[in-house]
């Protein structure tokens, strides 16, 4: 009888030993995500920081170009890691960066979610604001910069140096009474950082040349009062005519106020700012076809383009100079045909703007996804291929 008992005690309690190791095995460990601290664009990088975490054993980065593809750039066993440099970005991308925490149990890595940093639009860090008299370059302080030389040259073969900046903190240089800028007349700027111990100076960066034109003048000196509405005219038959009007509706000024809160700055010149919204277009806007389109269709062209980015020719350039508008320059939409294959005409919209000095601009963003690399940045059309308008080439080029 006492042996049964005990086989029966002991039953017991194997079955509680059990129960309550299933249990602690199905319980959850739940991984609390990074808190992202900041995404920071510098000179020649952008800089990611977060909230270190000493209950976790690493943490795994990644960056992406549209939010479906990424690819690892940080994976460490490091808990004290806060702080990732990227120093791998290109000019005029669009960066998705994104983070997870992990812990160690069991011998298995278990991941929080994932955390995303705000997108950022990685555009030259070393600006210049092109003015009739003066030029002024703008650029991000490098880090343990002790100072700054510029270089300047009229001919874009020979330069020199023409400022020594003492201060390794500031970010700014005017060149005044600046040669007018003559028809063609293109001038180009340097920058190097360097840093000096014990009365030796090592240089620690050199920027890219960038150059300075009379275009870049010109924009600067077209801003008018911001426009309320902008015209799509069409050139598809002999006679050009006003096809319809776009209004700058509340809503799309928000959209652009949105916009440049997140990835413009207030210190770019138009011309930069033009230039960041003409490359966001062109490389991260997704070509809208079937299913995808029908979720634009309706939309404004600020909204298609800068809330949903899909959009197909008249999204895309509608947007653009829905944009220059809102800035306050004289734009239009066009509707024509580019090109001609076995008699048939490509119908085609395509942006134009017409500057202070009298002359018109072509506007074309294209769409690098669905058509490549190709686009005109404020192009006469002398230089560019197969416009037609009212019937007849407008490009100088048609082939």
């Amino acid at each position: 009888m006492k042996l049964n008992k005990i086989i029966s005690l002991l039953l017991t309690l194997i079955i509680v030993i059990c129960c309550a190791f299933s249990a602690s095995a199905k319980t959850k460990v739940t991984i609390q995500p990074p808190i992202v601290k900041s995404i920071t664009e510098k000179l020649n990088s952008i800089v990611l920081k977060w909230k270190k975490d000493k209950t976790v054993n690493g943490y795994r980065l990644f960056r992406s170009n549209d939010k479906i593809s990424w690819t690892e750039l940080l994976n460490t066993t490091d808990n004290t890691i806060t702080k990732f440099v990227d120093k791998t970005t290109i000019n005029d991308n669009v960066y998705y960066y994104a983070i997870k925490s992990y812990k160690v149990v069991n011998n298995k890595k278990i991941y929080s979610s994932r955390v995303d940093f705000s997108p950022i639009f990685f555009g030259p860090n070393f600006y210049i604001a092109t003015y009739e008299t003066f030029v002024k370059l703008k650029w991000s302080a490098v880090p343990n910069a002790t100072g700054y030389e510029v270089y300047y040259s009229e001919d874009r073969r020979e330069y020199k140096k023409i400022k020594n900046i003492k201060n390794g903190t500031k970010e700014s240089y005017k060149k005044k009474n600046i040669t007018p800028f003559e028809k063609g007349k293109v001038y180009g700027f340097y920058l190097k950082a360097y840093k000096t111990v014990n009365n030796i100076k090592s240089y620690i960066y050199t920027s890219p040349i960038m150059y300075s034109n009379s275009k870049m003048a010109i924009m600067n000196g077209s801003l008018e009062t911001s426009k309320t509405s902008f015209s799509c005219v069409n050139t598809q038959g002999k006679k050009k005519k006003t096809a319809y009007t776009v209004t700058v509706t509340k809503a799309d000024k928000t959209i652009f106020k949105n916009f440049t809160n997140e990835y413009l700055t207030s210190d770019m010149s138009p011309y930069y700012k033009v230039r960041t919204v003409f490359f966001f277009i062109h490389k991260s806007v997704k070509y809208a076809t079937g299913n995808s389109y029908s979720k634009i269709d309706g939309c404004s062209y600020a909204k298609a383009i800068f809330t949903y980015k899909l959009g197909q020719c008249a999204q895309y350039n509608g947007a653009m100079a829905e944009y220059l508008a809102y800035l306050g320059l004289n734009s239009k939409l066009i509707l024509g045909y580019r090109g001609t294959t076995g008699g048939r005409k490509w119908q085609h919209f395509w942006g134009e703007a017409k500057l202070s000095n009298g002359k018109t601009y072509v506007v074309e963003t294209g769409n690098y996804g669905q058509d490549g690399s190709w686009n005109y940045f404020f192009e006469r059309y002398a230089n560019t291929k197969k416009y037609l308008k009212c019937g007849k080439y407008v490009s100088g080029i048609i082939v």
